[in-house]
C-alpha cells in the first residue's frame, strides 16, 4: 500500500469490496472524482488505481474490519 499517491498517475479509481449483507460490489470513479473513491465508507474492501502508463491496477488502500 502506498503512503503518497499522485492522482495524475492514474486514469481511474476502482473501489471493490463486500457490503454489510455479504454481497460484492464494484464502483468506478474517474480522475476528477479521486477523493470520492477514497471517501467511500468501506467495511471490507480495496481502492485500486488504474495506471495511465500501462493500464494495470495498483492497490492503493485496503480495509479489513
Amino acid at each position: 500500500m502506498k503512503t503518497e499517491i499522485n492522482i495524475s498517475d492514474y486514469s481511474r479509481f476502482i473501489v471493490t469490496g463486500v457490503d454489510r449483507d455479504g454481497r460484492r460490489f464494484r464502483l468506478s470513479y474517474g480522475q476528477a472524482a479521486a477523493r470520492t473513491a477514497f471517501a467511500v465508507n468501506l467495511l471490507r474492501g480495496t481502492v485500486w488505481g488504474v495506471r495511465i502508463k500501462d493500464g494495470k491496477r495498483e492497490q492503493l488502500k485496503v480495509v479489513f474490519n
